[in-house]
């Protein structure tokens, strides 16, 4: 199984708010959650539209003029995202809705924040977690940096009788994690409609009594206009 460890920085918490700066490592692993490969790691940084939220620029330290002119590689994000079998985050349902608001909209989510693999701490922060692990912290936050952690804290073994099990095989076996995000399906050449966020489409039908009164005014129009010289 591959599986991504995905993060994401924000401009802030709120609606309007956009990903600043994401962090991936692709990995594939065993039954037992452990690491049998590394397949790649990406950190990208980008340019946002919107104010920085001071509360978020201290957290993780970047601004908008650090961030002049950078923007993602939709190609390498899209490629991992594609290659993974399972996207794991702390908050999994925020950093889904960040990606998307720059295309990148996928399933199969695990959140170790809902649903928590760990026994039971004072509270469900990555860094209680990592406190509690001895997985080491930097005071500011990074997309990479906190993707890391979290994936340290994952692979930690859950010890008892779990056969050497990790807490990575724990929240993989959890069943997919609903992000609230539905796929945009667009389709310019025939008109299909747009799913949005939240959203759902119904097919629009006629009832058979309709149908049929639509039928016989249509055939006495017809025989009107063919009998018009």
């Amino acid at each position: 199984m591959r599986v991504a460890i995905v993060d994401t920085e924000t401009t802030g918490l709120g609606a309007n708010d956009e990903p600043i700066s994401v962090g991936v490592i692709l990995i594939s692993v065993s039954n037992q959650g452990h690491v049998l490969q590394e397949h790649a790691r990406y950190e990208g940084l980008r340019e946002p539209t919107v104010h920085m939220d001071p509360r978020a620029q201290a957290v993780h330290g970047l601004s908008v003029d650090s961030l002049r002119g950078r923007s993602f590689n939709q190609n390498t994000l899209a490629s991992l995202f594609a290659q993974a079998d399972v996207l794991i985050a702390h908050n999994a349902r925020f950093d889904a809705r960040m990606l998307a608001k720059v295309g990148q909209v996928h399933s199969h989510w695990r959140c170790s924040y809902q649903q928590f693999p760990w026994p039971s701490l004072a509270n469900r922060k990555l860094d209680t977690v990592c406190a509690s692990l001895s997985v080491p912290r930097s005071q500011t936050h990074g997309a990479m940096s906190d993707a890391q952690a979290l994936l340290q804290c994952l692979l930690a073994p859950m010890g008892g009788a779990s056969g050497g099990a990790t807490y990575l095989k724990a929240l993989v076996d959890q069943p997919a994690f609903d992000v609230g995000i539905t796929p945009v399906a667009v389709s310019p050449r025939t008109n299909a409609p747009q799913v949005f966020p939240g959203t759902a489409t119904r097919p629009v039908t006629l009832s058979r009594s309709l149908g049929l009164a639509l039928g016989r005014a249509t055939g006495r129009l017809l025989n009107w206009l063919s009998g018009r010289p």
